[in-house]
């Protein structure tokens, strides 16, 4: 077991952090349907922060749960979630009312993802389609759907927490 997975033995993950909005420390997060009114009603939201699982409270009359937007009460600064590694939020068990089960694809959500050796982004979440499962990707600039198929994985590190593939020619263009 990994370092990341022993300090969050007894957590859920319920968002990933996708960017900051504005200077005051709000961040928009891409969060599981699923836990919405669990994330609201949380004594704690917790975060790994410099090797460190931290709970944060959540101002709820400065976040918007259904657009992602959250603010905590004691961040005040946008510089202050560089620090966040994987960029997720965790609620602990007993907080939650219904866990959905974790299928192996799902723990994959945060991780960087590269082709070959060119990073596209962070797996925000994963999708299952009837032909095969499908990776939505995002980094600074746009989204990705990646087919998450058994021939183009190359490497799957539990360390670095990455997935390198080889994508056939001009997948990424589209």
């Amino acid at each position: 077991m990994d370092a990341i997975s022993q300090l969050t033995k007894g957590f859920i993950c319920v968002a990933q952090i996708s960017k900051t909005k504005g200077y005051d420390g709000t961040i928009i997060c891409d969060i599981e349907e699923h836990y919405l009114s669990d994330l609201k009603n949380a004594p704690g939201i917790f975060a790994i922060h410099k090797g460190s699982l931290i709970p944060y409270f959540l101002d709820t009359s400065k976040s918007n749960l259904k657009d992602g937007f959250l603010k905590f009460d004691t961040i005040n600064d946008k510089e202050y979630w560089v620090d966040i590694s994987p960029r997720q939020l965790f609620l602990a068990e007993r907080d939650i009312k219904d866990i959905r089960p974790q299928s192996q694809a799902d723990s994959f959500v945060g991780w960087s993802l590269f082709n070959e050796e060119e990073n596209i982004g962070i797996i925000a979440s994963i999708e299952e389609y009837p032909q095969q499962i499908m990776l939505i990707v995002k980094n600074d600039s746009k989204s990705f759907l990646i087919p998450f198929h058994q021939e183009f994985i190359m490497d799957i590190s539990e360390i670095a927490q990455s997935i390198t593939l080889q994508l056939p020619e001009g997948l990424l263009d589209l």
